[in-house]
């Protein structure tokens, strides 16, 4: 009786969760991960772009999207807590499995290839958590051990990681995959030392800095305090040289 009234319980919150972010936007669903969003441009196709959000949900990187459309690139936007029954995860307790989740990208990345809208080179954007997640792409041989499926996820043609919390998904010191990591100097919620940056080979890694730049200085409208003693803030300097850098990066590998 007990398990069957928690099952329940649990689908009424998904499905009221589900409300909030909009339902009737899901245009892929995989395990407990959907897509939500896709800017394409109507016949026409061009490489493409996974959004892979940190602990609060997608909603604060969704103004990428016309940014890397603008840029010529179609932008997949997902989501793996909501339908997982969350609103957050920002607490710093991770209540899900992170390699189900991964998972999870590797079917939306192959889905992706096959849209017609598609074509060319696939890459993954992370931010915080979401950074974490797909630094962990970037060492292949310990997500097979795991036994986890990287049939897709093996041949991204770059992966883009901002602020990563390098504590879900360490990077490999070496890498198959471009990844492009990027790190604001004042950011003390996922410091880049957290990463052990001075580990990596410079070959397929491109480590990027901002000057005066906290969590979430890619995102306008931060606000300055999560959790208390972790501090967020918008800086709009940053703001465009991670535009700037971001986007001369996808131009190369995709």
């Amino acid at each position: 009786m007990y398990s069957s009234v928690t099952t329940i319980f649990r689908l009424i919150v998904i499905l009221c969760v589900g409300a909030l972010v909009g339902c009737a936007n899901i245009q892929y669903r995989a395990g407990d991960t959907v897509v939500t969003q896709v800017n394409t441009i109507k016949n026409q196709a061009r490489p493409s772009v996974v959004l892979v959000h940190g602990c609060g949900g997608p909603g604060p990187n969704q103004h990428w999207m016309p940014i890397l459309d603008n840029a010529g690139f179609n932008a997949i936007l997902v989501d793996y807590i909501h339908y997982r029954g969350y609103n957050s995860v920002c607490d710093g307790n991770i209540p899900f499995s992170i390699n189900n989740t991964i998972s999870d990208l590797d079917e939306i990345i192959g889905w992706v290839k096959n849209q017609d809208w598609h074509t060319g080179g696939i890459s993954v954007m992370g931010f915080s958590l979401g950074g974490g997640i797909v630094n962990s792409f970037t060492d292949l041989d310990s997500l097979k051990a795991k036994g986890i499926i990287v049939k897709e996820i093996s041949k991204l043609s770059s992966i883009i990681s901002i602020y990563p919390l390098c504590g879900v998904g360490p990077l490999a010191s070496t890498t198959k995959i471009p990844t492009q990591l990027h790190f604001g100097l004042n950011d003390f919620w996922t410091h880049h030392s957290y990463c052990m940056t001075d580990r990596l080979d410079k070959i397929n890694y491109e480590l990027v800095y901002y000057e005066n730049a906290m969590h979430g200085f890619d995102i306008p409208g931060t606000p300055t305090h999560v959790n208390g003693i972790y501090r967020l803030q918008y800086n709009p300097e940053a703001y465009q040289q991670i535009q700037k850098n971001v986007i001369r990066f996808l131009k190369i590998h995709l």
